[in-house]
């Protein structure tokens, strides 16, 4: 229960939290971005520039960056919602 999701093949990407996300606050477990759009958090980093690895009771702030991997197709959900801003950066695949 509460486990997060096993790591998969994808992009690695960095999607930011803007100002007034409704993450904002929110436990990585409770955000639920693995269900909403198979994304799998590995790490946070903070606006003050430290880093936290992912584990489900992290709380994402505004301002912070999410270190994930997923389909950046798939981030289509979140991005309307307002609730997250993805950063195309060069990554390569993840497998």
């Amino acid at each position: 229960e509460g486990a997060l999701p096993p790591l998969h093949s994808g992009k690695l990407l960095l999607v930011s939290v803007p100002e007034d996300s409704a993450l904002d606050s929110v436990t990585l477990l409770d955000a639920q971005l693995g269900a909403l759009a198979d994304l799998r958090v590995l790490a946070i980093l903070r606006k003050d520039g430290s880093a936290q690895f992912a584990h489900r009771d992290l709380v994402i702030h505004e301002g912070d960056t999410l270190l994930a991997v997923g389909d950046p197709t798939r981030l289509d959900r979140i991005l309307t919602l307002g609730a997250l801003e993805f950063s195309p950066s060069p990554t390569e695949d993840f497998r």
